[in-house]
């Protein structure tokens, strides 16, 4: 009677450490990658980087456009496109305390 109890009351591993099989620090059982490293707040998967940059997805601040970490993620602008912004930006003027263009 003794050994059918203990055998309901252990866990699936009988006592042994559950495996990480990753080393992510999340218990198999309980990562949804088991086979992957990934944070816990992803639930063990390795979080996602689609344009490739380097930074994930979750950080990215344009997660499909090719970006640096000084952007956040997004492309560098480019000095002549930046130029031309800032030289537009200039003859932008609005009504005095109002978000409306001046015309």
């Amino acid at each position: 009677m003794i050994n059918v109890l203990l055998y309901r009351v252990l866990p699936v591993t009988q006592g042994c450490p559950v495996p990480d099989t990753d080393k992510d620090g999340i218990n198999d059982e309980e990562d949804q990658c088991p086979t992957q490293a990934g944070p816990a707040s992803n639930k063990g998967c390795p979080l996602v980087d689609s344009d490739g940059d380097g930074i994930p997805d979750p950080d990215d601040k344009c997660p499909n456009l090719f970006g640096t970490v000084e952007n956040q993620g997004c492309p560098a602008i480019q000095a002549d496109v930046a130029k031309k912004i800032d030289y537009a930006a200039q003859n932008i003027y609005f009504t005095y305390r109002s978000i409306h263009i001046a015309g």
